[in-house]
């Protein structure tokens, strides 16, 4: 659907009841489709009916920068509904790329914080990400570049989880809520599965 919008020249199509501008406070949940840049400003509060297609609070299919001053806020319903804060559900590793830019962000979400299956993502430009998450609270199959950023993360799972490599610089990171064990043994601040940590 979003491919035939294109075509006829609608290259940020919005559909009634489901895709929202996620630049307005108030009680949604936001889907984007083709835009590059998404200025957040509030707090956006999302149930898990809110959430049953997207599976997120805020969801894309293309590379998005994220910027602005915002909550992300799961109501707390029935856990196995839970969304996750941020889905970059690209199916390449350029339409998968997120980058958060400048923006002062906090995501409560239980299924996890910022999930990109294959792209990468870039935090950078005196951003402030704070997650509360019940899962992971970044995970990406690409790549992670965290420069001149502020992070505060607190999950029970691993906290951050990388395909590839992740480099760090000019950068305050800090890590709490890691429970002791998992069905794997244990807990991790930060896992690069293919790649090296810089």
């Amino acid at each position: 659907l979003a491919a035939a919008y294109e075509l006829l020249g609608f290259g940020d199509a919005r559909f009634y009841n489901y895709d929202i501008d996620t630049g307005k406070a108030g009680d949604f949940v936001g889907y984007s489709l083709a835009r590059k840049t998404l200025t957040l400003n509030g707090t956006i509060k999302a149930a898990a009916a809110d959430t049953e297609q997207t599976g997120a609070i805020i969801k894309t299919e293309d590379a998005l920068t994220i910027k602005g001053n915002a909550a992300l806020e799961w109501d707390g319903g029935d856990s196995d509904d839970a969304p996750i804060g941020i889905l970059a559900a690209g199916v390449t590793a350029e339409t998968g790329k997120l980058t958060l830019s400048g923006a002062v962000l906090e995501i409560t979400a239980d299924a996890g914080g910022i999930d990109l299956p294959v792209g990468s993502l870039t935090i950078e430009n005196q951003t402030s990400l704070t997650v509360k998450s019940g899962g992971r609270c970044i995970e990406a199959g690409g790549t992670l570049e965290i420069s001149n950023a502020q992070l505060d993360l607190d999950t029970v799972d691993d906290a951050i989880r990388v395909g590839s490599t992740a480099r760090i610089e000019n950068s305050t990171l800090t890590i709490t809520g890691l429970d002791e064990y998992n069905d794997e043994g244990g807990m991790h601040a930060l896992i690069t599965e293919d790649g090296d940590l810089i």
